[in-house]
């Protein structure tokens, strides 16, 4: 079920986008009772998360009709400190069987205006 994509952000922008989720006849899948979670890294196997994205927090909102809606505030992007990072994204189901949907590079263009 994962898929690979490399996000380019505007750092210092607010951002969003939808990721859909499909069973295995890739019909959307029902999210009743999921909950998400997303992390950035500046790489892979860096233990700084540089942003934490759940449904918890109100950064990502779950559709029941497969979709995954992520949003990056401006405050959060502005942070991206890094050219090139990392994301992913997994979805919890009610029983806690955890998926990874998507995830890849999250590629940042520099602000040039700025408090």
């Amino acid at each position: 079920m994962f898929n690979r994509y490399d996000w380019v952000v505007d750092a210092g922008s607010d951002a969003e986008r939808i990721f859909r989720v499909l069973d295995g006849d890739y019909q959307p899948l029902s999210l009743t009772g999921y909950t998400a979670r997303m992390q950035v890294r500046p790489y892979m196997s860096s233990s700084t998360v540089t942003d934490d994205l759940t449904t918890e927090n109100g950064r990502i909102v779950i559709e029941d009709v497969g979709r995954v809606h992520v949003y990056l505030t401006h405050e959060a992007t502005a942070q991206y400190k890094f050219d090139e990072g990392v994301y992913d994204i997994e979805i919890v189901a009610g029983n806690g069987d955890v998926t990874r949907i998507v995830g890849g590079r999250i590629i940042v263009r520099k602000e040039v205006t700025r408090e």
